[in-house]
């Protein structure tokens, strides 16, 4: 293979792989809700700062995810939990120690699914090269490792649920 053709071919599959990785997103129009604690020792675990998060549901239409409106979903873990109808953006605040994944669980018309949400620390590690470059990365990556603060996602991403039918085995 030549290394135009090679061009050509990485260049068609980075298109083909990009047209099909987006979803039309359906605008929210509901207010921003924010999560319920699950115990009053969970309250005390939420720190300031927060990430709002845009809950989508999918089904899957032709081979590809389509999003659908007025799934009835519930997000729940051992610090908070919600219910709410997809899309809906939900406020989740910064917790201080590890909590579990966050489960999301959607249905409509006979539809169901569900995904988890894995939480990751706050605070980034910054890197380098050269002998700076590793004291900065060493150094950070110290910080970060000290911060018991604890989020899901990114402060405003997507969150999508894929839903299918019930399974018949």
């Amino acid at each position: 293979m030549t290394k135009t053709n090679k061009s050509t071919l990485f260049v068609s599959v980075f298109l083909l792989f990009a047209a099909c990785s987006t979803i039309p997103k359906i605008e929210v129009t509901r207010p921003v809700m924010n999560v319920t604690p699950t115990s009053a020792a969970a309250a005390e675990r939420f720190r300031k700062g927060y990430s709002e998060l845009t809950f989508r549901a999918t089904v899957s239409k032709d081979g590809k995810p389509v999003e659908v409106s007025g799934a009835r979903c519930t997000l729940k873990n051992d610090v908070f939990n919600t219910s709410f109808v997809s899309p809906s953006t939900i406020r989740i605040p910064t917790i201080k120690g590890k909590p579990r994944p966050m489960r999301v669980t959607c249905a409509i018309n006979g539809n169901s699914g569900y995904k988890d949400g894995t939480p990751h620390r706050r605070g980034k590690i910054v890197t380098g090269t050269g002998r700076v470059g590793v004291l900065a990365t060493l150094v950070s990556a110290a910080v970060v490792a000290g911060i018991d603060l604890w989020e899901f996602g990114e402060p405003k991403s997507d969150f999508y649920v894929p839903m299918g039918p019930p399974n018949k085995g």
